[in-house]
């Protein structure tokens, strides 16, 4: 407490309550840029899938994956590829919970089987954080011939202090 003193002996005594003001305003400034920037790592992503029209859905997850420019389309979204993945028929209603591992990626997708309009639903969170939530009628062909789906897909990177 003396060195405090010491510092402040110089200051008037406005100049001393301007800073002992300033001092926590600024710690929690920093705090809060400190939870927006150095965010810890996520631990699972968690889904839940569920429709009044169909009993099960075909669900393919992945944990790894890679992002990849189609070079006919510079301006468009890249390509997932998945290099490993798991597909599974889940019973609705479905819950399931997947630990990251370290590329801290998580890919979801499912669609139905039915071959009728068939109206579908996923959440996801990572952590306790609702990173999607979508409810749409799915149709059973698109103009390519493939299902119609919902897909999820999330890549934690750390965002860096330039």
């Amino acid at each position: 407490m003396r060195s405090l003193r010491r510092k402040s002996q110089g200051r008037s005594a406005g100049q001393r309550w301007a800073f002992f003001l300033a001092a926590p305003a600024a710690l929690v400034l920093l705090g809060a840029c400190d939870s927006l920037i150095l965010s810890r790592e996520p631990e699972a992503a968690r889904i839940q899938i569920d429709s009044n029209d169909v009993s099960e859905v075909t669900l393919i997850t992945s944990k790894w994956f890679v992002r990849v420019a189609d070079p006919d389309c510079p301006g468009c979204d890249p390509d997932i590829e998945l290099v490993e993945s798991d597909t599974t028929v889940a019973p609705l209603p479905f819950t399931g919970t997947y630990p990251f591992n370290f590329r801290l990626q998580f890919y979801a997708e499912a669609f139905p089987s039915a071959q009728v309009p068939v109206t579908l639903s996923m959440t996801a969170h990572v952590d306790d954080r609702e990173w999607y939530n979508n409810s749409r009628t799915l149709q059973p062909e698109d103009e390519d011939g493939m299902p119609e789906t919902l897909r999820f897909v999330y890549q934690y990177t750390q965002a860096r202090v330039p």
